[in-house]
């Protein structure tokens, strides 16, 4: 049967000797925020940790961070292999390492344990495997359903490029402006480079685009143009910003923060899943409510 298979890194501050406690508390996480059986899920071994070497990780606090490394295999139920393994990835993003923190507050083992958060859990694209394994009598077979999951994050159009944590640990606002899916706020008077459309003010970048532009007329674009200090606004018919009061429609820039477009709650197939022919010739997207595609 198929079996899915992570590595999860976990970046964390805890001591190497709760290292087993931690590898308990993230399989348990697994298995309640996939809503999967408990004996679904199971902690591979080899598990180990080292010293975060990597500059870009945030340790504003000087804490004594580690990577603890830890695989699972992950028993889908029957005809569940491609749902489960893009509920996998995208729990990963947060929803996993939300459980997790909720268990360690809750763990008497892990009492002296501070949460704070620059704990990070980064995984790679699972990977499937067909293996022999053993079922109960009776199990389950999966039924996909139309519905976003309420556990599992939502995800927008615009990919994560694969590193979830790649906006938290940028540390330069003008790399922050470069990438779409980021913004820079200040938390606790401390600026930094979260995931957000709000993107990053002239006051801490002014290299970009939309700073440079002394008129509203040198704005080539309908984001560039919505987000400008210039006071301007996007003229669809014509494509041109212009200056003056006026909006941006949210169907030539849909990032303005009072836009709500459409987001994909579900794909077939899965992120990761081998295409092969003729079984997957065509691609289905969910969305979180009907669409109509138009010709303009």
């Amino acid at each position: 049967e198929e079996v899915v298979r992570c590595e999860i890194s976990l970046i964390a501050d805890f001591p190497m000797s709760l290292i087993g406690e931690a590898a308990l508390l993230l399989q348990r996480s697994i298995w309640s925020v996939l809503r999967i059986r408990e004996y679904s899920v199971v902690l591979l071994p080899g598990y180990y940790s080292s010293p975060v070497v990597d500059e870009d990780i945030p340790n504003p606090a000087e804490l004594s961070l580690q990577t603890f490394k830890f695989g699972f295999a992950v028993l889908p139920p029957k005809g569940g292999t491609q749902d489960v393994s893009f509920m996998l990835r995208k729990a990963s993003e947060s929803a996993i390492l939300t459980r997790f923190k909720e268990l360690v507050l809750s763990s008497q083992a892990m009492e002296q344990v501070q949460v704070n958060p620059y704990w990070l859990l980064i995984m790679p694209l699972p990977t499937v495997s067909v293996e022999t394994v053993r079922r109960p009598i009776l199990f389950e077979t999966w039924t996909s359903t139309p519905e976003p999951l309420p556990y599992i994050p939502r995800i927008t159009t615009t990919e994560n490029n694969g590193n979830p944590r790649e906006c938290i640990t940028i540390t330069a606002p003008c790399t922050c402006a470069g990438l779409p899916e980021c913004e820079w706020v200040k938390v606790n008077d401390v600026a930094q480079c979260q995931r957000g459309d709000g993107g990053v003010p002239c006051s801490a970048c002014d290299a970009q685009q939309v700073c440079q532009a002394l008129t509203c007329g040198g704005l080539r674009s309908a984001c560039l143009c919505a987000r400008s200090h210039l006071q301007c606004h996007w003229e669809s018919q014509s494509g041109t910003c212009l200056e003056g009061a006026g909006t941006t429609k949210c169907s030539a820039c849909a990032t303005q923060s009072h836009c709500q477009p459409p987001e994909i709650v579900s794909f077939v197939p899965a992120s990761g899943v081998q295409l092969t022919m003729p079984d997957h010739q065509q691609l289905q997207l969910d969305f979180d409510r009907t669409v109509t595609i138009r010709q303009t």
